[in-house]
């Protein structure tokens, strides 16, 4: 019998690591539980258990928290197997003869790998930011940065992630284990390989926790996923290289689970409409916003948004992203319409919009989703049909709770995340895009880092009022307000606790900022001329190709011109030569006609002389001086003349072949 592990986070974050050590054999989410399940069982050999006796021996060895429901049917497979029996009742199973395992072997080995990984962690945190962290406090920020690769909104709600829930301020744990994983990707890619292998077994948990998962398709045909505006900046690369590469990576995997990305064309307007006011307030020295920050942080300028405007066609079809046509709203569809107050009223609850105009976007392609999908209740993403797909988490969170007032029974919602449908993809092939957790992790801790909107404006609000007072100059405020890493050292002061932005800890940014502000304003400058000329020769180059696809045009369409004046021409001399060979033959023919006509009347006199003379004969020998003899045969020879035509039929023959001699002989 195994002993009890003490049921504590650094327990429980080892069991979970070793989740993923069956991940390359291809095998399902059920049988990633086998090996606890059968070293559970070896606590209750010899007595009667059920599917909740499994759940809470696992739960005390290992620390895991996975549903009954999961049990249940894991156990159903070692019954087939023969390793447990069903007792009398039915109601309980009995052990039978357990396997071995490596169980004891792997999570040693996970144990190794958890610790150095929460060591690391405390010791990056009192280095960095003077906290002393020890384990527990280490492995309960670990914990909360992985509750964040829970699935929202699964049928299984009891329970989001196997992991105990001990919490801590994740105000300033999140930002830390975020900078310490941002700075292990780069300097030590052997403890970011452990932090991704707890990620991915996080990821697989949520499968664990919904058995349905289970039994769904592996891929998304038929699965159309409509692309939101902020989402899409982030693919066209107008955000930061972790946004972009997150972004291009779900794009990969849904096309390699044959799901189909397409947008609305109200949505591309959209699109086009926001870069070109990124494009003006930046000409006009006033953009701000995620878009602005990021590009000005990497060097890039109002050039880069100019020429994404421009080419937004070609980049577009380069991403594989297709133009879906709106629903029309008629008799056809009137009964799947939603109610536009009801969903405007549960969307403004949940998400503080800065325009009307983005508001009512939105609401118009979640209707549309509905629309599309006329009715249908979906209850997981393959049989959806439709879904949009965004980066606005608290618009997911709101169409799911309105078509949960609004329908009875389960349902996937209209509307996904981003990141929920990483994990969903992942999940459905974790072999086919292995680099698609990566991308996620990345973007997730650099999302961290970032000041959200309404933190950032709260900063704006401090530094205008110490302006104000007098607490603050002119230059000071130039450099907290200007400055491309202002973001930066705010949020690594403050570790994003808006609690944190206060007069004492602004100074401290501004004396990290007021070093290199001149040189970024001088780096700014001259990335601005260099962006400068960058669009004039992008635009230039593009007038060139433009004027070369058009005189290319031209000359093609002369071409044609050409080819169908030169088949016009043929078609003219031939239809000349079939006339001319029409008329011919109709000459031919009156002439033909002629010649029977003539030979005919020759041939007729012909057999009246003939007859004539041989009648003058017969008469004469009759009647005159010339001998019967004669008459005799004449008469005979004129009557069979008479009866055959011999006479006119020789004659007409003799015509038409001299007539036709001579006729060879003048065509010669």
């Amino acid at each position: 019998m195994s002993e009890p592990i003490p049921k504590d986070l650094n327990a429980s974050l080892s069991s979970l690591a070793m989740l993923s050590v069956q991940l390359s054999t291809g095998k399902d989410y059920l049988d990633y539980l086998h090996g606890f399940v059968i070293e559970a069982l070896r606590s209750v050999e010899g007595d009667g258990f059920d599917a909740s006796t499994v759940q809470k021996a696992v739960e005390l060895q290992f620390g895991l928290k996975i549903p009954a429901a999961t049990y249940a049917i894991f156990l159903k497979r070692l019954v087939k197997t023969g390793v447990i029996l069903p007792t009398a009742t039915g109601l309980q199973y009995r052990v039978a003869k357990l396997p071995t395992t490596t169980v004891s072997r792997d999570r040693q080995a996970a144990r190794e790998r958890i610790k150095e990984v929460t060591d690391e962690l405390a010791g990056f945190a009192h280095s960095k930011y003077s906290l002393v962290w020890d384990d527990r406090i280490s492995a309960q920020a670990l914990a909360e940065f992985l509750r964040q690769y829970s699935i929202d909104f699964l049928r299984f709600a009891e329970a989001k992630s196997p992991l105990p829930e001990e919490t801590t301020n994740t105000k300033t744990t999140d930002y830390v284990v975020a900078s310490f994983i941002t700075n292990c990707s780069k300097d030590h890619p052997g403890l970011f390989e452990s932090i991704k292998v707890l990620v991915q077994s996080h990821i697989l948990a949520n499968a664990l926790m919904c058995p349905d998962l289970e039994k769904t398709p592996k891929g998304f045909k038929g699965v159309h996923f409509l692309a939101d505006t902020r989402f899409l900046l982030k693919a066209l690369d107008l955000e930061s290289r972790y946004d972009t590469d997150n972004a291009r990576q779900l794009l990969a995997a849904i096309r390699t689970l044959k799901g189909v990305v397409c947008i609305f064309s109200e949505t591309k307007d959209e699109l086009r409409i926001v870069l070109k006011s990124i494009i003006k307030r930046m000409q006009q020295g006033a953009g701000r916003g995620p878009v602005c920050r990021e590009l000005l942080k990497r060097g890039r300028g109002v050039a880069d948004v100019i020429l994404a405007e421009s080419n937004l066609d070609r980049d577009l079809a380069a991403l594989f992203v297709s133009i879906l046509p709106s629903p029309r709203y008629d008799e056809s569809n009137y009964l799947f319409q939603i109610d536009e107050a009801a969903l405007r009223e549960e969307i403004e609850s949940e998400v503080d919009y800065i325009t009307d105009r983005a508001a009512d976007h939105d609401i118009r392609v979640v209707r549309h989703i509905f629309a599309l999908r006329k009715g249908r209740k979906a209850s997981n993403i393959e049989d959806s049909g439709y879904v949009l797909l965004t980066t606005n988490a608290a618009l997911s969170r709101a169409a799911f709770f309105y078509e949960k007032h609004n329908s009875a029974g389960w349902f996937f919602s209209a509307v996904v995340t981003d990141y929920h449908l990483s994990h969903l993809a992942w999940l459905k092939s974790p072999m086919e895009v292995p680099d698609l957790p990566r991308a996620e992790i990345l973007a997730n801790c650099y999302a961290t880092m970032r000041p959200h909107e309404s933190f950032w404006n709260r900063y704006l609000v401090e530094l205008d009022r110490l302006k104000n007072e007098n607490k603050m100059s002119e230059r000071d405020h130039e450099v907290l307000r200007f400055s491309i890493h202002a973001a930066d050292e705010l949020m690594d002061v403050t570790r994003g606790d808006v609690e944190g932005i206060t007069d004492k800890n602004l100074h401290v940014v501004l004396k990290k900022l007021e070093k290199t502000f001149a040189a970024e304003k001088e780096q700014a400058l001259e990335s601005e001329r260099s962006a400068h000329e960058k669009t004039k020769a992008a635009l230039a180059s593009s007038e060139l190709t433009r004027q070369k696809g058009v005189q290319e045009k031209e000359a093609a369409r002369l071409r044609q011109a050409e080819l169908e004046k030169a088949n016009a021409d043929r078609a003219a001399e031939i239809e000349k030569l079939k006339k001319a060979e029409s008329d011919a033959k109709a000459k031919e023919e009156r002439t033909r006609s002629r010649i029977d006509l003539l030979a005919n009347r020759i041939a007729k006199t012909a057999f009246y002389v003939v007859g004539f003379i041989f009648a003058v004969i017969t008469v004469s020998a009759l009647f005159g001086e010339i001998s019967i003899w004669l008459a005799i045969p004449a008469a005979i020879a004129g009557f069979f003349n008479l009866w055959a035509g011999v006479s006119g039929n020789t004659v007409e023959r003799a015509v038409k072949k001299w007539i036709a001699r001579r006729l060879t002989q003048f065509m010669s």
